[in-house]
């Protein structure tokens, strides 16, 4: 059988076999030289350089031992001295870290038989003096310690200097077989390389030639074949179906060209097919146009069915907006009642001096009169009318005194004068709330102040004597008959405590969890048209970073807790 008529594989085989039998052979040879070339490095980086690095650390921790000693030895600060203990301290640790690594590295030498007898003598001489140094080194720093300065630098100077000259001896040459052995290693790696490097050369040489002889067979029975294949390739993308080819070979590229001939001509027969389906497409595609026109209207309609949500969106915010006017207006009328609530009482408490200011005025006009017409009438007790008189004149400014009394509390309740952040008194603006409340206490609520000693604190004035109006009044209202109120103040760290706490019905478990809720009555327990107090309560404690608890059981009465800052950072209402 011909090269030509031979397999891809086979001629594939026959051509890079050989060039591939050349670069084993070359790989081989290269990878036990380049092995070599390795173990002569390793011995030097694993080995010898480690050593003299260790070596060479040795050296330099001892000499700056030394330098350390001499130093503490000529130093009179104590400080400095204490400071130069510690530095020789240091040094020797760190040389006996030295010398546990040299030794580690003494160990895999010896298994590895790169260790030589001159340097192993010359370790057991240093080994022996380095612990005689040591020694020497403790010595030193006891007597110095010890404040026996002269005794400390005659040994150091004497004894020790020997020692040392005799250890940095022995270290030198360790540094110097070291040097020596890891130039010969290293020379020993150099001559592996060159001597590698020529071979190498030779056989990539004859590498190259054996390459090219075999590209030249490859190019005449593969790659001229390949390009006839292509040519015929691009005509078939260009539409030519009726392209053949005329390679006769029996290899793979011969049933390559055979199975192109067969593929045009099965493309040739699918076009006429496609040809076919193409006009059915046609019609599919017109039914699929009257489709998405149907679609089309369908999008139509459901952008008009968004829009009228839209408008219900916005009609629905429209009526939230006026919700939340109607929430205002409610609450502006809850205080319009609350105000006629407390102007009833204020009028019933200013009516009943006034009728005993009318009725004194009217006792004092007849006994003016009677004064007047009997003068001169010796039998008339002018003695008895003027007590009479003066009775009547203490009562008028008893009564005047009691609406003075009330309208003050009015005035300091409501604070007109004081309308903005200012530092008050607590207990009097609680005061002012209960006095207003007397009318609604009738008599049948005991009050009990427990007030404790605390500092003005700094609040809205008016706003906090509303809180504490309604606290009171809400009390007051949940005690059907006779009852006890006791209102208690203290001091808590940086904040004030002022407590509510009555013997009324008490509130509901399931109502309690709602007692700040807008329009939350405790009058009745129930949700009513009108009933923000403590609602409006619980937003001014918020407003002045406070807090406000309440706990309550039904039938035994509630307990309202305010916590208070006395100074901080409360929002102010700048609008």
């Amino acid at each position: 059988m011909s090269y030509k008529n031979l397999k891809l594989g086979t001629k594939q085989i026959f051509g890079f076999g050989f060039i591939l039998f050349i670069m084993a052979s070359l790989n081989f040879f290269t990878i036990h030289k380049m092995r070599e070339i390795k173990n002569e490095i390793d011995e030097v980086a694993s080995n010898w350089l480690p050593r003299i690095s260790a070596i060479s650390e040795i050296n330099l921790h001892t000499s700056n031992l030394r330098i350390h000693q001499l130093q503490h030895a000529i130093a009179t600060d104590e400080s400095r001295k204490q400071e130069q203990q510690r530095q020789m301290i240091t040094l020797i640790d760190k040389i006996n870290e030295n010398i546990d690594t040299y030794e580690h590295l003494k160990t895999e030498s010896e298994a590895r038989q790169l260790y030589s007898s001159r340097e192993r003598r010359l370790y057991k001489h240093f080994d022996e003096k380095w612990e005689e140094y040591l020694d020497l080194s403790f010595s030193f720093m006891a007597l110095s310690s010890e404040h026996n300065s002269d005794e400390a630098i005659d040994l150091l100077h004497g004894k020790a200097q020997d020692t040392y000259k005799l250890l940095r001896n022995d270290l030198e040459g360790m540094a110097h077989v070291n040097y020596d052995e890891s130039s010969k290693a290293a020379q020993r790696a150099e001559f592996a390389f060159l001597s590698t490097r020529k071979v190498i050369t030779s056989l990539f040489i004859l590498t190259i030639i054996f390459s090219a002889v075999i590209t030249i067979v490859f190019i005449r029975y593969i790659t001229i074949p390949v390009k006839e294949l292509e040519k015929a390739a691009r005509q078939v993308t260009k539409g030519d179906l009726k392209v053949r080819l005329a390679i006769n070979s029996k290899d793979e590229i011969g049933n390559m060209a055979t199975s192109f001939n067969l593929m045009t001509k099965a493309l040739n027969e699918a076009r006429d097919q496609m040809e076919d389906q193409a006009a059915q497409l046609k019609k599919q595609q017109l039914i699929l146009q009257a489709t998405n026109e149907e679609l089309e209207a369908k999008s139509h309609f459901l952008e008009e069915q968004k829009e009228e949500i839209q408008n219900k969106n916005t009609h629905l915010q429209n009526t939230l907006n006026e919700l939340h006017e109607t929430q205002k207006q409610l609450l502006m009328k809850e205080k319009m009642a609350a105000l006629g609530d407390l102007v009833a009482g204020v009028a019933h408490e200013i009516n009943n001096p006034l009728g005993v200011i009318r009725s004194s005025a009217d006792v004092c006009e007849r006994c003016i009169n009677t004064i007047e017409n009997n003068g001169n009438d010796q039998g008339t007790s002018l003695k008895t009318v003027t007590e009479l008189l003066k009775k009547n004149i203490d009562v008028t400014f008893t009564a005047s005194e009691r609406i003075g009394v009330i309208v003050d509390s009015l005035k300091n309740f409501a604070r007109l004068d004081e309308a903005n952040y200012q530092v008050v008194d607590i207990h009097e603006g609680i005061d002012s709330a209960l006095t207003l409340l007397t009318r609604e206490m009738q008599g049948r609520v005991k009050v009990e102040k427990k007030y404790g000693k605390i500092p003005p604190v700094a609040c809205y004035p008016a706003s906090l004597n509303q809180v504490f109006l309604a606290l009171s009044k809400n009390a007051i209202q949940a005690m059907k008959s006779a009852g006890h109120l006791t209102i208690s103040t203290r001091l808590q760290g940086q904040n004030i405590k002022i407590s509510f706490k009555d013997d009324g019905v008490g509130i509901a478990p399931d109502k309690l969890e709602h007692i700040f809720d807008f329009g939350f009555s405790r009058r009745s327990g129930e949700r009513v048209k009108l009933g923000s107090g403590l609602a409006t309560a619980y937003n001014t404690i918020q407003k002045h970073n406070g807090e406000i608890n309440i706990s309550s059981e039904e039938g035994k009465g509630t307990l309202v807790e305010i916590i208070l800052p006395i100074s901080g950072n409360i929002q102010q209402n700048k609008g």
